[in-house]
């Protein structure tokens, strides 16, 4: 178990540079074009005040959707995110998996939708 709590503290170490990383393109952002940044401040923070979920839960939901939407930053910040929130690898290993395993079926049955 000392290995994994190593482990765990490792990832933690990355979120913190991930995040910082993060945090430089949204000061371009606010720099460049401030109304744009200050509207996601808004929904970011309505959000949070009206959301009835848990942080952990939030991060599980928006890596399922960043990685059905190929968007590596967002898988990124969302696997760190989750691990922050107090998620394991473990944890995080069955939601990606769920995602796949879901993706395939969408994928399928999308496909046999449009093939008719």
């Amino acid at each position: 178990m000392i290995c994994g709590e190593v482990l765990q503290e490792a990832w933690i170490f990355l979120i913190l540079l991930f995040n910082k990383r993060r945090l430089c393109v949204m000061r371009m952002i606010a720099e460049w074009f401030p109304e744009f940044a200050e509207k996601f401040e808004e929904i970011d923070a309505m959000y949070k005040e009206k959301s009835g979920i848990d942080e952990k839960t939030y991060q599980y939901i928006c890596l399922a959707l960043a990685i059905k939407g190929r968007s590596a930053p967002c898988v990124k910040k969302h696997f760190y995110g989750a691990l922050q929130a107090g998620a394991t690898l473990q944890e995080v290993a069955s939601v990606v998996a769920l995602t796949f395993r879901e993706s395939a079926g969408n994928d399928d049955c999308w496909f046999h939708d449009i093939m008719g």
